[in-house]
């Protein structure tokens, strides 16, 4: 498997600013970002089953049947945060800089979905490619005869042909 440069720096400012809003950003910065990437993340799953092709699709229908229990969950929780924060005094826990660990502890609870989503996405195409036929037997061919390729051309007694050709050892 080969990674073009673009798909590599892509990965890697993704992952830093993934880093960088977990651990250096405030919990108000932080909270609103990582509770919107776990409500707009069923839009991936849903699309990926619609528009995947090959072992693409049996990935993104494992991942979405996997991760839905937790995700579930993760929103359920989501929301009651959101009543707490409107209710009490939640605001000034948000606006505390000092508290890192919440950042951390928000970001294992909305994103813990995603592994769930990703075995079950493993699963499934590990299933796919258990279903899969058996590759065919290669041809048996008797020992000296060899069919030329498709587009390549044989010289024999002077004349262009693609009949195959015995040769001698």
């Amino acid at each position: 498997m080969q990674f073009n440069i673009r798909a590599l720096l892509g990965l890697m400012v993704a992952a830093s600013v993934f880093c960088g809003i977990v651990f250096a950003a405030p919990p108000i910065v932080a909270t609103p970002i990582l509770v919107g990437i776990l409500w707009i993340s069923p839009s991936l799953w849903i699309n990926g089953i619609i528009y995947g092709r090959g072992p693409w699709r049996p990935f993104f229908i494992g991942g979405t049947i996997a991760g839905l229990g937790p995700h579930l969950g993760a929103l359920y929780y989501s929301v009651m945060v959101a009543a707490e924060l409107l209710d009490g005094n939640g605001w000034s826990e948000l606006f505390e800089t000092n508290d890192r660990l919440s950042n951390l502890y928000v970001a294992a609870i909305f994103l813990f979905p995603g592994v769930f989503a990703l075995l079950g996405g493993l699963v499934g195409v590990w299933t796919w490619w258990m279903f899969q036929p058996a590759k065919a037997q290669a041809a048996t061919t008797q020992p000296g005869m060899e069919s030329p390729k498709v587009d390549e051309y044989v010289i024999v007694s002077g004349r262009l042909t693609t009949t195959p050709v015995e040769r001698r050892t």
